[in-house]
């Protein structure tokens, strides 16, 4: 990291790779209220009690707002080891890691026999790929 950054102490420990990415996109993700309520308010319409799987989970925004909405199961599969273990952190904080499970990898590399053991078959795919301007994430 360049030198004429100031990194604040609680953040001296993480990768810079997580940061950046938390900067880049995240942030402004998870900050972004009418972004988030039409998720949530589209997403109402969807959940069932059911299992649902988020590919591409990233801190986990999406599976906890298909828990808060009445999913009893959710797997996120995300392949960044940092913004896995952020998402695991955010998921316990806000009381859902009971109902959420973490998978860090990439979502092809995870089999129909590995997503059973969380209790059969999805019955709803989640996957947020437009980020906060539209084509954002990697389009």
């Amino acid at each position: 990291m360049e030198s004429h950054f100031v990194v604040p102490r609680r953040l001296r420990d993480k990768p810079y790779e997580l940061i950046e990415a938390a900067n880049d996109w995240h942030y402004a993700m998870m900050n972004d209220l009418p972004r988030n309520e039409f998720y949530r308010s589209a997403l109402r319409q969807l959940i069932t009690p059911e299992f649902v799987l988020e590919i591409g989970a990233g801190s986990g925004l999406l599976s906890i707002i298909a828990a808060s909405l009445g999913a009893r199961r959710v797997v996120a599969i995300e392949a960044n080891m940092h913004l896995a273990n952020v998402a695991r952190q955010i998921i316990h904080a806000n009381g859902y890691g009971d109902r959420i499970h973490i998978i860090n990898k990439m979502s092809t590399d995870v089999s129909p026999e590995e997503l059973a053991q969380y209790g059969g078959r999805p019955t709803l795919l989640l996957s947020e790929i437009l980020g906060t301007l539209l084509l954002g994430e990697s389009a």
